[in-house]
């Protein structure tokens, strides 16, 4: 009847019974109180231990964020810090700068970029200049010759005759056909460069062309040899513009061949593309110019000069045309001793 045999009962305390039986028969209860704290000096213990777990934990905290801060100072920071001066110096001009970061991540990546884009931005600063000097000297040199000529006529050193006034001509011509070969180029450049696309047979264009210069390459004995076994090459163009492409390939083989030399000029057509290869006797042009014969204002010098030779713009601007016609262009050297130049165009 849970009645005190053994031990008391704290007044107000709260007492948890247990049944005790004996073969399944209820005898009686022990009762116990339960503790509502723990002992004091269980406490202390307690929170000491607490106290050195946490001391101990945010020891390690701070030094693996420390050895973690170390790591991501090291590895991202200082490549960031460095791509940042790098930038700035190339914002300033200084192309010459490179970042020296070998990764094999998105930082390497980008520090790769950020030197690629100096490089490029140092070459079109040195193209730049170089083509606004040749620019000038291309200029400049007609322009010197007509004033001195002039000069002379004034000074009663030259008589104003039929020779001079031809001699005068012919530079003005030479000067109006470079500004016009450059006007052609910049606007190429800028995309202005208008393209009637229509059917064109190709060959009808080709021997129009070539009949139109007969009598420049009979003063000169070259001989031409047209190679085509086709009697049309239909393909998608501006008749315009492939008869000024012609017309550069045969001035160019006209300034650069030897008198009583030979052109050869073949045409086929493979594979849904129409190929002309356009082959000149000598002279020839160096093995390690060819890369650069596409170039504005480029002269082989062994073989080329201004005087038989114009100024370096006639074949940079057939790669313009042969491009906006979706062909490609190559140089190699002739078989027959002079340079070979292969257009390949998209036939209709």
């Amino acid at each position: 009847d849970k009645q005190v045999l053994v031990g008391r009962i704290r007044e107000g305390g709260s007492v948890q019974w247990l049944p005790i039986e004996n073969n399944d028969v209820l005898i009686g209860f022990l009762g116990y109180a339960k503790a509502q704290r723990l002992p004091g000096q269980l406490d202390q213990v307690f929170a000491k231990q607490q106290k050195k777990s946490f001391a101990l934990a945010s020891f390690l905290m701070v030094g693996l964020s420390a050895v973690l801060a170390a790591l991501l100072a090291s590895g991202i920071v200082k490549p960031v810090v460095s791509l940042s001066k790098a930038v700035g110096t190339i914002r300033h001009g200084d192309y010459a700068q490179r970042v020296s970061i070998q990764r094999r991540d998105e930082l390497g990546d980008l520090s790769r970029d950020v030197n690629q884009l100096a490089y490029t931005l140092e070459q079109n600063r040195t193209a730049r200049r170089n083509w606004v000097a040749e620019i000038s000297h291309e200029l400049g040199t007609p322009v010197a010759i007509l004033q001195g000529e002039i000069e002379a006529m004034q000074d009663g050193i030259r008589p104003l005759d039929n020779h001079a006034l031809t001699s005068l001509h012919k530079e003005t011509l030479r000067l109006s056909r470079l500004i016009s070969d450059l006007h052609d180029l910049s606007l190429s450049d800028i995309g202005a460069l208008g393209y009637k696309m229509a059917p064109v047979n190709f060959r009808s264009v080709l021997e129009e062309r070539l009949a139109a210069a007969a009598t420049q390459y009979e003063q000169t004995q070259l001989r031409v040899e047209l190679n085509a076994p086709l009697t049309r090459y239909p393909i998608l163009g501006d008749q315009q513009r492939l008869g000024q492409m012609i017309d550069n390939l045969l001035q160019n083989s006209l300034r650069y061949t030897d008198a009583g030399g030979t052109l050869q000029i073949d045409l086929t057509q493979q594979a849904g593309q129409l190929q002309l290869r356009w082959l000149d006797s000598a002279p020839g042009v160096d093995a390690t110019n060819l890369p650069q014969l596409f170039d504005p204002l480029f002269r082989a010098e062994v073989s080329r000069n201004r005087n038989s030779g114009g100024a370096g713009l006639g074949l940079a601007i057939v790669k313009k045309i042969v491009v906006a016609h979706q062909g490609d262009i190559t140089a190699a050297p002739s078989r027959l001793g002079g340079l070979e130049i292969k257009i390949d165009l998209p036939m209709q």
